[in-house]
Formats: C-alpha cells, sequence, structure tokens
C-alpha cells in the first residue's frame, strides 16, 4: 500500500466534484445474475467467539487460523514510464542509464471470497498492472485476471483458476459493527507475508478521508489495527470471523491510524463487478456542506443537508425542479445531515429509479420525485449548460471588498462570459467578506437569492441586511459555483 494522505477539510470543492455529475447507481440486473452471489455470509457462530462476550489468550489465535488460509499476497508488475531529465538533477542520477519504459514491482493483499477463486482487493493494487500473482498461505502461486474495478470507491475483483476448491472467508454486516468493537488485520505489509495484528475500530462513517487526493465515495471504517503498506486490499475481521472492510489508507503522520472501506459498500457494487463495468448514474447538480450562516440564511433550524450551489441544464435535477439554493436534506427516505451523506445514498438509487428527494426552500421541505440518470460520456461540455439561481452580496463598506464590472479581458482570463456581472478585484483581510470566504476574481451571481447583475442592485441588496444579519452569496470561482454565507457587523 502506497503510504496515503487524509482528506484535507475543503468541502466546498470535494464535495461538488464527487456529487455533482457522478454518482454510482445500480444497474439494473436480471434476477438470474443477482442470485448468482459469489460471497458467502456467516450465519452463525461456529467458532465460538461470542461479539459480547470477553476476550481470552487464545481469541486472536483461532481467528487468525481460521481466517488466514483466506487471505492472499498479491504481487504486480506495472509499467512505469521514466521522466525527461529535465525533472531536476536527483531525478536524472535516479534514472540514468535505465530505459524509458521499465517494469516497477509493488505488493499487496486479498481475500477470497468464493471457493472458485473470487478475490477482493484495491483497485489502486492492480491497476495498470502488466502481470498479477496471487500466492496462498501454502504457497500455491496463480496468475489472477482483473474481471472488473472502480477506481471511484477502490475495490477490485479478481479470479483465478484452480483445480481445488479454495478457501474463502466469509463478509459480515459492517453497519452492526460498534466503536471499540476488537477486529484483526491479515496482509502483506512491507512484504511480510500473512502478517496479523490486533485493534478496535476506533470510528466508522469517516468520510473526509480522500486518499492521495482522488475522489472517492467515502465512509471509511477508522482503526487502531496496524495497517502499513502492503495491507491494501486486505480484510479488516470482527470477532465473529467475518469480514467488515477492505484495508485501504492510513494517515503517515499519525500511528494507530488506519482505514477500511466498509463490506456493504463492496457487497453493493459486487454484482457489477461481477459483470466487469460499473455504469454511474448522474444526478446532475454540484453541492457543499451547509454552514450555520448558511443555515440561518436559509431559515434551517441546524446546519444540515447539501446545499445545490449548481444545477445542470437538462439533468435529472433540473428536470425535477430542483434549483441552486435548495438544501436537500432527505433522499429516498434518508435524511441528509451532512453533504458527504448524498453520495453514496444517491449512488445506489439505480439508473432510471425514481426517487423522492426533499429539498428545503423558502423556510419549509418541498418534495420532489427525479427520475436518476446516466452519466453522459462527457459531463465537462454538459457543465457548460449549468444555471444558478440568483443571490445578491452585500455594500460594499459593509462587506470590506472592492468590486467592478466584468470586463470581457478578465473575464477570458477567468475563462467565463462577461455577460454583465460584477467581479470582486480586492477583499480586505479584517473585513467579513474575507471571513466568509469571498476571494478575489470571486464573480457574484446572486445575493440571497437574488440575480445582482450592477453595482445599485448590490448596493440595494445590502441595505436591506440590518447588522447581526447573515448574508448568502453565490459566486463563479474558476469553474466551480460556490455559495458563501456571513454574518455582517
Amino acid at each position: 500500500m502506497t503510504l496515503r494522505k487524509s482528506l484535507s477539510c475543503l468541502l466546498l470543492v470535494c464535495l461538488g466534484a464527487v456529487v455533482g455529475l457522478v454518482t454510482t447507481a445500480n444497474l439494473e440486473l436480471s434476477p438470474d445474475v443477482l442470485a448468482q452471489q459469489i460471497w458467502t455470509e456467516k450465519q452463525d457462530n461456529t467458532t465460538g467467539l461470542d461479539p459480547n462476550g470477553p476476550v481470552s489468550m487464545n481469541t486472536f489465535a483461532v481467528l487468525s487460523k481460521q481466517m488466514s488460509p483466506g487471505v492472499v499476497n498479491i504481487s504486480v508488475e506495472k509499467s512505469v514510464r521514466t521522466q525527461g531529465s529535465s525533472s531536476g538533477e536527483e531525478f536524472r542520477r535516479f534514472f540514468e542509464g535505465m530505459p524509458r519504459h521499465f517494469q516497477n514491482r509493488g505488493i499487496g493483499t486479498g481475500f477470497i471470497i468464493h471457493s472458485d477463486g473470487w478475490i477482493l482487493t484495491n483497485n489502486h493494487v492492480v491497476d495498470g498492472a502488466s502481470d498479477i500473482k496471487v500466492q496462498l498461505s501454502n504457497g500455491k502461486r496463480y496468475t489472477a485476471r482483473i474481471v472488473g474495478k472502480d477506481a471511484r470507491t477502490d475495490v477490485a475483483l479478481l479470479k483465478i483458476e484452480s483445480n481445488e476448491a479454495l478457501t474463502s472467508v466469509p463478509l459480515g454486516d459492517s453497519d452492526r459493527m460498534e466503536i471499540g468493537s476488537w477486529v484483526i488485520a491479515i496482509g502483506n505489509p512491507f512484504g511480510l507475508n500473512h502478517t496479523v495484528t490486533a485493534g478496535i475500530v476506533s470510528a466508522k462513517g469517516r468520510r473526509d478521508v480522500n486518499p492521495d487526493g482522488r475522489q472517492l465515495y467515502a465512509n471509511f471504517i477508522q482503526t487502531d489495527a496496524s495497517i502499513n503498506p502492503g495491507n491494501s486490499g486486505g480484510p479488516l475481521i470482527n470477532i465473529r470471523g467475518e469480514v467488515i472492510g477492505i484495508n485501504t489508507a492510513i494517515n503517515p503522520a499519525g500511528q494507530g491510524i488506519g482505514f477500511a472501506i466498509p463490506i456493504n459498500m463492496v457487497k453493493v457494487l459486487l454484482p457489477q463487478l461481477k459483470l466487469g463495468r460499473i455504469q454511474r448514474s448522474w444526478l446532475g447538480v454540484m453541492i457543499q456542506e451547509v454552514s450555520q450562516a448558511i443555515a440561518t440564511s436559509r431559515g434551517l433550524s441546524t446546519a444540515r443537508g447539501a446545499l445545490i450551489s449548481e444545477v445542470i441544464q437538462g439533468g435529472p435535477a433540473d428536470k425535477a425542479g430542483i434549483t441552486p439554493g435548495d438544501v436537500i436534506i432527505g433522499f429516498s427516505g434518508q435524511p441528509i445531515q451532512k453533504a458527504s451523506d448524498l453520495p453514496w445514498i444517491a449512488s445506489t438509487a439505480g439508473i432510471g429509479k425514481k426517487v423522492s428527494v426533499d429539498v428545503w426552500r423558502d423556510g419549509r421541505s418541498v418534495p420532489l420525485r427525479v427520475t436518476m440518470g446516466m452519466l453522459p460520456s462527457d459531463p465537462s461540455a454538459i457543465r457548460s449548460g449549468s444555471k444558478a439561481r440568483s443571490s445578491p452580496s452585500a455594500s460594499l463598506e459593509k462587506l470590506g471588498m472592492q468590486v467592478e464590472r466584468l470586463s470581457k479581458r478578465k473575464a477570458q482570463r477567468l475563462r467565463m462570459k462577461a455577460g454583465g456581472r460584477l467581479v470582486i478585484v480586492q477583499v480586505d483581510p479584517k473585513g467579513p467578506s474575507s471571513w466568509g470566504g469571498l476571494k478575489a476574481d470571486d464573480v457574484i451571481l446572486q445575493v440571497n437569492d437574488l440575480d445582482v447583475r450592477t453595482l445599485e442592485d448590490l448596493q440595494r441588496e445590502v441595505k436591506k441586511i440590518r447588522p447581526g444579519g447573515v448574508i448568502s452569496v453565490l459566486v463563479q470561482r474558476g469553474q466551480r459555483q460556490i455559495f458563501v454565507a456571513f454574518m455582517l457587523p
């Protein structure tokens, strides 16, 4: 496992990219395909280990002996292209005399979920591999092929062919686990075969983790069971002897902080992975977190839900009547407490499925119905048809900023249409605009749900806000539209 970094707290950017245009959905699978389940689930406790009972001296020994035969070591070869000599002296020395392409070897872990040779691991372990070898605990080696993989959840399904039935491990229910429950991890850290470590579930529902900056449908289990490079793709196992997660990431800045993908998320994808493809549905929105200031400006008693900052014209959300400024507080009967709750819930709705969506608009909940669509082949092109609802900003003196008309030249530099807008040219670092998060080059689109195109529009709307009132501003920042809300002094 390559060393991975924890997600930064810039949810305004990350969440928009995750949910806005790409949400995963189940394929419309036939009953015959769904019936061909390639994993087993443990219905009883044949090990004699009681999840609610005391942990004895041999508890982990029993688990290790039972589960290790189903865990495999994975070694891969990947073709690596060297860079030119312009990358720095140290880099040039490192690659001196090496060919333009060479084979890089990596290690990881996986586990068998069916006796026919179906294996789960991380996508990043096998992505780009030209050769994949799998070694069992008894030393037997096999060549594996990738059946299906999904970078967004970092999961891959492999297949090996064997003349004998292989030992598989059962999958558990990750939703039932409790913080503080005992778990073990089995893997291949630093190439040390079948290393067993023990710990507890430190936390669950970690959505603020984004390894390597990739966009994932994150809902990680956090554990202090020792996980190191090479553990990637290995199982996190509960006291019953069931896999509840796939070990995926670590925080290199700390010890005892590892993350695993909940196995229930993986179960949703397995039928699609078996078919070799993941189809993604399309809601057609960009979202951001609801701050307390934004909640106040929208009439919400608490900061909850997912704020719609952008709606793609002609997309499913647009057709259903969802508009920028709406806050999604419920999706398909499930409450949305944070913006990060929405991606995975939406991802399992199903392409073509009609789902109920509760949005908060004008101080009340409005029920809508959305028919989930399929992700277009070129989402970036579709985004050019996005639309925003208006919303004014604040008086210059009150806001602590300077604005000017957006010239054609500046619009070209910002890669925007001029369109008769105001652009922020300076922000007082000690003023309320800076506190709220406004920046130079932000183009003002709306203030408090009203369109703002002239300085007079802006000043008029600002005068309406009394001291201590909250202002909500929709701005265009680069290729993103985001809401910013803050209190006026």
